[in-house]
Formats: C-alpha cells, sequence, structure tokens
C-alpha cells in the first residue's frame, strides 16, 4: 500500500510540474519529463495541457486570413493520429473544426479528448495548410494537406506541434494524422 500511494504522489508531482511546464518551464526540462516513463493518462493531460494553454503567434509570417470573425461556413474532420507515449506510437483520436470564407479555410480548431486547442489562423504557406496560433509565449501549428472547403473532409491532415515562443524550435505532439471517413460523415450529417 505504501508503493501505491508513493507512485500516486509522483504522479500528481508529475502532473503539477507538467502544468507548470504549460506557464513557464522550458523545453530541455519538457523533454526530461518525456524521457522517464509515464502513464498514458499522464501524457495525454501533458498533451491536452500543452493544447490548451496554447494561444495563437505566427512565427514568421502573420496569418493572412486573420481578419476578424466572420466566416461563411464551418465543417467538423476526424482524424485519427498517432502519439508516442514511452517509446510506442499509439493512436489518438482528433477532430478538427475549419472555418471557412468563400471556398478558402482560414481557421482550425482541434479537439483532442476533452480539450479544445486556441483558434489557429492559416498563414500563407502554400504547399500545404497551415495554421498557426497568436501567442507571444508559446506557438501552436496544426499542418494539413492542401485542402479548400470543398474538399477537406476528404484529405487527410498532418501534424500538431507546440513551441515556447515566436520562432522556436516546436515539439510534434500528433503526428501522421489521416482522416477517419465513417467519424467525418458523422460529423456533418
Amino acid at each position: 500500500m505504501r508503493k501505491t500511494k508513493a507512485a500516486d504522489l509522483t504522479s500528481r508531482r508529475r502532473l503539477r510540474l507538467i502544468f507548470h511546464f504549460s506557464n513557464t518551464a522550458s523545453r530541455p526540462f519538457f523533454k526530461e519529463l518525456f524521457m522517464k516513463p509515464i502513464q498514458t493518462r499522464t501524457l495525454l493531460a501533458a498533451v491536452l495541457a500543452a493544447c490548451s494553454f496554447a494561444a495563437t503567434a505566427a512565427p514568421a509570417g502573420t496569418p493572412a486570413a486573420n481578419n476578424g470573425s466572420e466566416i461563411d461556413g464551418k465543417k467538423e474532420v476526424a482524424y485519427t493520429c498517432q502519439v508516442e507515449i514511452n517509446g510506442k506510437l499509439t493512436p489518438q483520436k482528433v477532430t478538427a473544426m475549419y472555418g471557412f470564407k468563400g471556398n478558402d479555410i482560414v481557421v482550425a480548431q482541434l479537439k483532442i479528448g476533452r480539450q479544445i486547442t486556441p483558434g489557429m489562423w492559416r498563414d500563407g504557406f502554400v504547399p500545404m495548410n497551415r495554421f498557426i496560433s497568436q501567442d507571444n509565449s508559446r506557438t501552436t501549428v496544426w499542418t494539413t494537406m492542401p485542402a479548400t472547403a470543398d474538399n477537406v473532409t476528404q484529405v487527410d491532415g498532418g501534424k500538431l506541434s507546440v513551441g515556447q515562443g515566436a520562432g522556436a524550435q516546436q515539439s510534434i505532439i500528433l503526428d501522421s494524422c489521416k482522416l477517419d471517413r465513417a467519424a467525418t460523415a458523422r460529423l456533418n450529417r
């Protein structure tokens, strides 16, 4: 019983440190924390904390489409992404809400479990659809395959990454996001 309490205390300390990291800690601390064996729910809490505390700041260019909150429409897309936990790739269900003006997708927001990322505005990166948050302290980036409002529900996603400031090295949170056609169809009935 003593080991259980100690293990629980360690888990709580790690979780507290993860939330502390999301506000102030440095990237090396984050890397060290993730090198230790962590339970799946603790790692997921860290991922969700990073996403939920991240708001919106373009590293190199400012988003071209951030001209207010008006959009012509929205669509939801479901993906199955990969997250690395204890050196093993684990599937993670994610949904994305895309807002568009005309046929151009201008904003994206992801939902991972119960956590929702901040709105990320599309920038001018031509080869892919890249959406970037606009927060001076943290940059969240969602990259997808090229898509328009007409075909966004038929195209694979890409990666979600977080950096600790404008122009900072990005840490990949979710990778290889593949379209879940059945779940996407249910979302857009």
